[in-house]
């Protein structure tokens, strides 16, 4: 997949190279049928992945870190790279954008959605919800092992219902990209029953 350039650009912002970006691409493709296989979805489900989609996420992501990196200084002026759970946070608000999974149920090559039952429907309805916040939990999770920090088993060590709250919100709440973000650190912050560390 070679990366398409129809993102605004500046002066400072180069995409990276066709291999760099193929790599990469690859990578995320491999994530996103991974999860897809993690959701056990049935066999009546055909997913499919836009690769479109994925080009279009990785670009964006690579952009804004490009701009944070060119923008936030630490005290000797040096650009700083943003964490694990920034980028998490960016990924997940670009996947609620783009959709990159779709899902077509089949039944022996005949679509009869009418006789799938209803909470199917509404699991695959919410697939690329799903996607995105397993996305921003794997993140949060690297960057608790990055800092030396036990694994986390996410969604479980969330309070009750935290996962479906934050299924809902994905789907019928307009979050901003800084809100996404936010929304990273607020769960290393506040929602864990993990020991205290520091957020920088």
């Amino acid at each position: 997949m070679i990366p398409v350039t129809d993102v605004n650009q500046d002066d400072q912002y180069q995409p990276p190279s066709a291999i760099e970006f193929e790599s990469r691409f690859q990578r995320f493709n491999t994530f996103c049928s991974k999860f897809i296989d993690r959701s056990k979805c049935p066999d009546s489900w055909n997913c499919h992945i836009s690769s479109h989609a994925l080009n279009q996420i990785l670009l964006r992501v690579d952009r804004r870190e490009h701009y944070y990196h060119y923008f936030h200084r630490d005290e000797n002026g040096a650009g700083v790279n943003i964490n694990q759970r920034k980028i998490g946070g960016l990924f997940a608000y670009w996947i609620l954008k783009f959709k990159p999974i779709s899902v077509d149920f089949d039944h022996d090559g005949v679509n009869e959605d009418w006789k799938i039952p209803v909470s199917q429907q509404d699991k695959a309805a919410t697939i690329n919800e799903s996607f995105a916040a397993y996305t921003l939990y794997t993140y949060i999770s690297r960057w608790y092992e990055l800092e030396g920090q036990p694994p986390l088993n996410l969604p479980k060590r969330t309070s009750p219902g935290f996962h479906d709250t934050v299924l809902y919100a994905f789907r019928y709440r307009n979050i901003s990209i800084d809100a996404m973000m936010l929304f990273a650190e607020t769960i290393v912050r506040d929602t864990f029953n993990r020991p205290k560390v520091q957020i920088v």
